[in-house]
This record gives C-alpha cells, structure tokens and sequence, in this order.
C-alpha cells in the first residue's frame, strides 16, 4: 500500500467502487441537512460532531495500523457539512501517530469527487504529503458548480437561509438556479421554465475556455436531462460526460428533481471565468 493515506467523505458523491478504484477511504456523513428547515437559525458545522470525530479517528487509526505514515484527509465545505471541522478533532486525539494533512475543499459533490481524482494522481505521481494537500487545494480552485432546482421552496435549507437570500435572488421565475460560492450554497437567479434553466446550465460550461472533465449529477426524468445534454454536447463530447446521482448532502440544499453540472478546469487554469461575471 501507499505510505499516504487519503480519506474523505461521502459528499463527494463518488460511489464506494469509484473511491476504491483510486484507494480513498471515506467516513459517512449523516444526514442531519435534511432537517435544517425546521431550525430559525443556521446551524454551525463548526460545533464538532462526535459520532463523525470517532469515525475519523478510527479511520486514520486503521490507516497506521496497515503501515500509512501519513494521511491527506480532503473534506466537503466546512459550510455545508461537519467533515472538516470532525478531522481538526480527529487529528488532535491521534497528534504524535502519524502526520496528518486536513484539507477544507470548499466544494461538494462531483466538485469534491473531481480533486479526490487528481489528489489520487498525485499521490500515484509520488508526491510528498504537503505537496498533496497543495493539489487538493489547488483543484478545489478549478473545480466550479450550478445547479438548477424545482423552487426555492422545496430546498431544505434553514428558515435564516430563506429570510437573508429569497428576497434577493434576481428574476421573475420560481425555479432557482445555484451554485457553491465560498464554500456555501448561493442562490444565483430565479428562471420561469426548465428549458431556461437548462439554457443557463449550458451558458455556465460555455464560460469555460478549457474543461478537463464535466460531470452531470442529478434526480432529474430522462427526458429532463437528455434536454441539457443535448444543449451541451455542442461544447463538450457527450461520450466524455460523467453521469451519476447526488447523495444526501447536495438533497438536503437542493431537493428532488434536481440537476447540478459540475466543470474540472483542471490544474493550470489560472482564472475562473466564473469569477468574471
């Protein structure tokens, strides 16, 4: 085995055959999310979670007892779930065991799936342990989101949530489009049909001088995404799209029916055009 030892979660929505193909071990994230709705406030996942705490713990223990020297342990946004702030804990209770490199990716879903794969070239490649955590950090940069929604009504977020971003979402429709900014989920703009929410998912890889890989995860009919696809492929193959359905933690923000696009620009892109809109 490698003497580095990589570990995740399962908001990367990579499924367990996918990670053991490229060795990474994941804990589970409950899914607690889904009851955000019903809180007045916005629950903070810096309040560390025990029953996750000991998960990691157990993991990365596992890890030395097989041989690992080190571990890079790469988690979903610290604003979207408690992975990140559970491993701070964990590394503190095994401190002296082994190193441990702890990486906040700031992404969710096929995002996180799309660093844990170039984390994995890394380590294959012989990379040394901070260098890994620097390409964690580094893809986490390259890798952008949208995602399109049925209604704001129907996502599960916190009632704050609703009161601080419902009100300012720009457009006239009802249907919202969204996607990861900072590390948090951010309403983008309402949209009146699917047709113009595919229509902008679609203007959202167009932005991209340069796509490494591209990804759709979604709950949507076939008929819904054969629509965005047919409205990407004039950009990206469709024989290279990445296909496959978001887990718990991206349902608890974005309900049913949705569809998310998910865009690796790879690791020499220097600037997101997202960031130029």
């Amino acid at each position: 085995m490698s003497h580095t030892v990589i570990v995740t979660d399962t908001g990367c929505d990579l499924d367990g055959c996918s990670l053991a193909d490229i060795e990474v071990e994941s804990v589970r994230l409950e899914a607690a999310e889904a009851f955000e709705s019903t809180l007045p406030y916005e629950p903070s996942f810096d309040v560390v979670d025990e029953r996750l705490t000991r998960d990691l713990v157990a993991t990365y223990e596992r890890a030395w007892a097989r041989g690992a020297e080190s571990i890079v342990s790469v988690h979903t946004s610290s604003r979207l779930a408690g992975a990140y702030h559970a491993a701070l804990a964990a590394c503190a209770r095994v401190r002296g065991l082994l190193q441990i490199a702890v990486v906040d990716s700031g992404q969710c879903g096929m995002a996180l799936g799309f660093v844990l794969l170039r984390v994995a070239q890394a380590r294959a490649n012989g990379a040394a342990t901070p260098d890994i955590a620097a390409v964690a950090r580094r893809a986490a940069r390259n890798v952008h989101s949208m995602f399109f929604a049925e209604s704001l009504s129907r996502v599960h977020v916190s009632q704050k949530w609703l009161r601080v971003h419902d009100g300012h979402v720009a457009g006239n429709g009802s249907r919202p489009l969204m996607a990861v900014e900072d590390g948090e989920m951010l309403p983008l703009e309402r949209v009146r049909t699917r047709a113009c929410g595919f229509d902008r998912l679609a203007e959202f890889v167009e932005l991209f001088p340069r796509v490494d890989a591209l990804a759709i995860y979604h709950d949507a009919r076939a008929a819904d995404l054969e629509s965005l696809v047919e409205r990407i492929i004039p950009v990206f193959p469709r024989e290279q799209i990445i296909f496959g359905s978001y887990g718990p933690t991206l349902r608890a923000r974005l309900g049913p029916r949705a569809i998310g696009v998910f865009v690796d620009q790879g690791l020499d892109s220097e600037e997101s055009p997202v960031n130029r809109r």
